[in-house]
This record gives C-alpha cells, structure tokens and sequence, in this order.
C-alpha cells in the first residue's frame, strides 16, 4: 500500500502529511503499516525529508544505522523506566512510621 506510493531515492521522499492525505490514513495508522510493510520485506527508508524506498546500498545503510541509533535509545530508556520502578516498589516496601 505505502511502498506503491513511494519513488526510489531520498530525494523523491514525501512526507508523512502528504502520505496521510493520500491514503487517508491518520499519523498512527500510518506509522504502523510502514511498520507491516518493513517487516514484511518492503525497503520503506524514512529521514527528515520523509519516506522513500531505498536507490540502492548506501540508502538502506543510512537507514540501518539511524534505525538502530534509534533502538539503542529506546532500550536505554525502558532501562531507566524499569530501575525507577523497581526503586519505587522497593520503597513502597519500606513500613513508615510516624
């Protein structure tokens, strides 16, 4: 669906407002087709311009690695989120008195 709509190359990207009026798609429901598309074996690249198809090695090589970078973070944070949690149930533990 996404990836017929989309030309080679990140310098035909469109964006993804241009892609929701085309599809009629809200931000969401697009994000996660992408998301379908990708893990179904579509070489759907996005960068600030937009979503685009992968023009060849390096393309797709840029993608992995900003995707990546992206994961790293993300897997960072839960990491923080799950110390803070454990340090809430612990304290919640403690009996107070008073």
């Amino acid at each position: 669906m996404i990836a017929e709509i989309l030309q080679k190359g990140e310098g035909l990207a469109l964006s993804a407002s241009v892609l929701c009026e085309l599809t009629g798609l809200t931000p969401r429901d697009l994000r996660r087709q992408v998301t379908a598309e990708r893990i179904a074996g579509s070489l759907i690249c996005s960068s600030p311009r937009g979503y685009f198809i992968a023009a060849g090695r390096d393309e797709l090589s840029d993608f992995i690695k900003a995707s990546s970078a992206r994961a790293t973070t993300s897997r960072r944070v839960a990491r923080a989120f799950r110390d803070a949690l454990k340090r809430m149930q612990n304290q919640a533990q403690i009996p107070l008195e008073g």
